[in-house]
């Protein structure tokens, strides 16, 4: 069987086609592996970095209580939030669900407003009980909101759930997220 010239063409242009289409799904599947890994990577850097900041919040409040309850002779009275330290600059953060992504950049709006919450009551009240109060009340629902949301992040990649022993300082959080929450709606009515 002798190939004339068409059939040379229909053949390189048919190899052409197939060798583009199977270069495109390579190409495809490199970046979905890529963007999986990176998304993994953001997710669970994200996570600790949110963990850690619940953890700082329930050490604020922990740190409240023992020198209200010591009258000032142990602990150290706080009237600010930690910082949540800066997510990683590296991050891509087109790889992680954007969703989740928003609102851990809100996070930082977040702790402003709670912080011109804390704040309130020195420049109105000037009542230091009060200020401490509200920054438990804040700390709480800054931390509670954090560790969810950490929590999220690893579950959307299919990361393990950090194992922190020690300390239940998720039911210290989630004691004074309720009652900033309540005092809110309160607030509302």
């Amino acid at each position: 069987m002798a190939l004339d010239w068409l059939d040379i063409l229909k053949i390189a242009a048919t190899s052409s086609v197939g060798a583009a289409g199977l270069n495109h799904l390579f190409d495809f599947l490199v970046r979905r592996t890529s963007l999986r890994r990176d998304s993994r990577y953001v997710a669970q850097r994200v996570a600790i970095i949110l963990e850690k900041f619940a953890i700082d919040c329930a050490d604020t409040i922990a740190s409240n209580d023992l020198h209200r309850q010591s009258d000032g002779h142990a602990g150290q009275r706080s009237f600010k939030l930690p910082n949540l330290p800066d997510f990683p600059i590296d991050a891509d953060w087109k790889a992680v669900d954007p969703v989740l992504a928003g609102r851990a950049l809100a996070m930082y709006n977040e702790l402003v407003l709670s912080g011109h919450k804390i704040y309130f009551w020195w420049d109105v009240v000037d009542d230091e009980d009060s200020m401490e109060t509200e920054t438990n009340e804040q700390a709480g629902k800054c931390g509670y909101r954090a560790w969810g949301l950490a929590r999220e992040f690893r579950k959307a990649d299919g990361l393990p759930e950090a194992e922190l022993t020690g300390w239940d300082f998720v039911a210290v959080l989630k004691e004074h997220h309720d009652a900033a929450i309540i005092r809110l709606k309160e607030a509302e009515l």
